[in-house]
């Protein structure tokens, strides 16, 4: 019974971020303040049958370190598990410690407070530091712009104004983050969009599946304010800009690279924010 209190709290918390993530959002912010309030709730409810046949110690370090598999397995990435790993062991011990002194209304009120500083305020901020410091790859900041073939829709060759600044956005048709980011790409668009100084580009990297014409109507459709470019090469945006992951920007002031990576449109966020970054270029 040990195990199996602990595999139905597993599924049940899996089933809350897939049908949470479908149905409501996948907003990181929003999917770490469901689950951690999920974790409390479910204990509030359940705990006195999951206490029967588990100690509370070994119930919280199982659920921890299932996280901590399915961040380097599953999701091939410790950035979001890792900070549910920081705060769902508090959630859970709150919640035992509310069944035990019966202080369901205070303990609640703690963990609705943690849970909604570290969503919103603390997680992106994080999210945003561990891609810039720790997960970041080898990139070309600070050299010169390679000769990358870029086309508009009419198949002609782009070639970039050198005395302006020049925002890349680069996206695939498989990037859910890419369309998801996209109005609020085409929000700075519009913010700059009377400053001469600088240019927007979206800049679709082809997939193997993908057909260019299918490719133009797909980001056309949208009319964003941002102009649409295309590469003609997966491999030479790999090979010459080391991009990997998508949504990637890539900024160009003077022909040199200034920035490469995913800054955040939050302005709650300090890291790498994106009109922070621009504004900085501008002055």
């Amino acid at each position: 019974m040990r195990f199996f209190s602990i595999i139905l709290f597993i599924v049940a918390f899996l089933a809350l971020q897939i049908l949470f993530g479908v149905f409501v959002s996948n907003y990181g912010p929003h999917m770490i303040f469901a689950e951690l309030i999920f974790a409390f709730l479910i204990v509030i409810f359940k705990g006195k049958w999951f206490l029967k046949y588990n100690n509370k110690w070994f119930y919280i370090f199982s659920i921890s370190m299932f996280f901590t598999i399915v961040g380097f397995l599953l999701l091939k990435t410790l950035a979001m598990a890792s900070f549910v790993i920081l705060l769902l062991p508090l959630s859970i011990y709150l919640a035992f410690k509310a069944l035990e002194n019966k202080t369901f209304i205070k303990n609640g009120i703690i963990v609705l407070l943690i849970t909604f500083f570290g969503a919103y305020y603390v997680f992106p901020n994080y999210i945003q530091f561990y891609y810039t410091y720790i997960e970041k790859e080898d990139t070309k900041i600070n050299q010169r712009f390679p000769d990358i073939n870029l086309i508009n829709k009419n198949k002609e060759k782009i070639i970039f104004d050198t005395d302006k600044i020049i925002v890349l956005d680069f996206w695939t048709t498989s990037c859910g983050v890419c369309f998801s980011e996209f109005p609020l790409y085409n929000n700075l668009a519009l913010k700059y969009k009377n400053n001469d100084q600088i240019e927007f580009y979206s800049v679709n990297t082809p997939l193997k599946r993908d057909t260019f014409k299918k490719n133009i109507k797909i980001i056309e459709a949208y009319n964003y304010s941002f102009k649409n470019i295309y590469a003609t090469s997966s491999e030479e945006i790999k090979e010459k800009l080391i991009i990997y992951t998508f949504p990637t920007i890539v900024i160009i002031k003077d022909s040199m690279i200034v920035y490469q990576g995913h800054p955040s449109y939050d302005k709650t966020v300090l890291i790498d924010n994106f009109e922070k970054i621009i504004d900085n270029l501008l002055k």
